[in-house]
């Protein structure tokens, strides 16, 4: 998944934008609504409650989080308890196409592999959405407006 969080004005420098792009990645955290940013140290997120689900299994769905200012990245890998396990997704920040873009990559083999396909697009669009809101309000709300 791609998504444009700031288009580039001709001759802009980017480098601040996706300084500011990265921050708001990392703020964001593992999913729009895990309430933790991710570090560049790493720590662990307990995404399952964020469903809204209480008392099954994904209330206790852990992923590791780490951050990497080299590429402006953060990557996500579930953890052994967590039903998606295996599975990692790759959230970077680039610039492409004269715009600065966050692009999401991941994949999942574990015994929920077809699960995660539908519905890791619809959370991560949310974990998009917010970096977006983030990273160029204006611009993400001439975005909802033309949606309308």
């Amino acid at each position: 998944m791609i998504r444009e969080l700031r288009k580039l004005e001709p001759g802009e420098d980017p480098a601040k934008h996706v300084a500011k792009a990265y921050e708001a990645l990392k703020e964001t955290g593992v999913v729009p609504f895990s309430g933790k940013p991710s570090t560049e140290k790493g720590s662990v997120h307990y995404v399952g409650g964020a469903f809204g689900l209480d008392k099954t299994e994904l209330t206790r769905a852990p992923v590791y989080s780490k951050a990497d200012p080299k590429d402006h990245s953060v990557l996500n890998e579930t953890m052994e308890s967590h039903p998606f396990h295996p599975g990692s997704v790759k959230h970077q920040i680039v610039v492409m196409n004269n715009a600065v873009n966050m692009v999401t990559a991941g994949r999942g083999t574990g015994r929920f592999a077809r699960l995660n396909e539908i519905v890791g697009p619809c959370v991560f669009a949310r974990h998009q959405d917010k970096v977006h809101q983030k990273t160029d309000p204006e611009g993400y709300a001439k975005k909802q407006r033309e949606k309308r």
